[in-house]
């Protein structure tokens, strides 16, 4: 787990993936975000009140811990290696650190 030294933002991007945005000045980094707390159970369908709740926390400058983790392993066509992605596995807001909600 580590803690953002930058205000991230929270967003779905234009796939309609959640997405974490670090805001790096030289290089803005967007992460796919796997933390189950902000889908509903059929894990397709994100719940918008908790990543807006969330990214309205952030706004206001609540700091957050990030856990990262990579994803299964997948072999790119005309590949012949294994390769991960970088995803955000979970949130942990320091004014509600635990809980059903990030």
């Amino acid at each position: 787990m580590v803690k953002a030294r930058r205000r991230p933002e929270l967003e779905v991007g234009r796939y309609g993936k959640l997405q974490l945005r670090f805001n790096d000045p030289d290089t803005p980094t967007y992460l796919s975000v796997a933390d189950i707390r902000f889908v509903e159970p059929d894990h397709k369908t994100i719940r918008t009140d908790v990543v807006d709740d969330v990214h309205a926390r952030l706004q206001r400058g609540v700091g957050v811990y990030v856990m990262f983790g990579l994803s299964r392993a997948f072999t790119a066509i005309g590949d012949n290696q294994d390769r991960h992605w970088l995803q955000v596995n979970g949130l942990c807001l320091e004014d509600r650190p635990v809980g059903n909600i990030p």
